[in-house]
């Protein structure tokens, strides 16, 4: 891989910051915005607006059940080694973001995703919730709330192997991720999870989802 292939590489699969969006997403979409549900470095609103160029409608904090986050996509070994995704898993939870977006928009987000050959597509209902830090989203779940519709991105079935050969993820693609989180006001007890993930080894500082990140805030000041 050109040195110029492996930065391109790197900057679109990193990070985000947030003031978050009000407006709620709806469930019908009329056929011209897209619910998407994001878990990774997408759920920093700063990621989506700086870093991809993507203006969202509507975002709100959300929980998908029967799901688990994983490091399954390689990335740049000793650079960012891995990029999260998401695994169908009974009885487990993902804590994100979901955004409502325009086609054009979501067709940006699954293009730096390098849909269909990074991630696929995958159909998902998430249950939105209001961020208190806390336990919004556990409390969304026993109401009995409905889950909204959306796409969210998983690993290709050639890189979906069990839990024990995923790549564990740089320190700063994880703490762009965290920056979401408290931003969201994420679930308390899945924030104290994300902070336990181990960290892989990386050869300039601690990674550089987070340097990228900041980079692209500075230009667009």
């Amino acid at each position: 891989m050109t040195s110029r292939k492996l930065w391109l590489w790197v900057a679109l699969h990193s990070t985000g910051i947030i003031q978050p969006l009000t407006a709620a997403l709806v469930t019908n979409t009329g056929g011209k915005d897209f619910n998407y549900f994001a878990y990774g470095s997408n759920v920093c609103l700063s990621t989506m607006t700086n870093l991809r160029g993507i203006d969202p409608v509507a975002s709100t904090a959300a929980v998908l059940s029967n799901h688990e986050l994983r490091f399954n996509i390689p990335g740049v070994p000793f650079i960012e080694p891995s990029w999260a995704s998401v695994e169908p898993a009974e009885g487990e939870l993902v804590h994100g973001v979901l955004y409502r977006l325009t086609e054009q928009d979501f067709n940006a987000v699954c293009r730096s995703e390098g849909v269909p050959i990074g991630y696929v597509l995958h159909r998902c209902r998430p249950i939105p919730y209001i961020g208190n830090g806390r336990d919004a989203g556990q409390q969304s779940l026993v109401s009995g709330k409905s889950g909204v519709s959306a796409f969210t991105l998983r690993a290709p079935a050639q890189l979906r192997r069990p839990k024990k050969y995923d790549i564990a993820p740089s320190k700063s693609y994880l703490d762009v991720i965290l920056r979401g989180a408290d931003e969201y006001r994420l679930d308390e007890e899945y924030i104290e999870y994300l902070c336990k993930i181990e960290k892989g080894t990386t050869l300039i500082g601690d990674g550089t989802a987070y340097e990228i990140l900041k980079s692209a805030e500075r230009r667009n000041r």
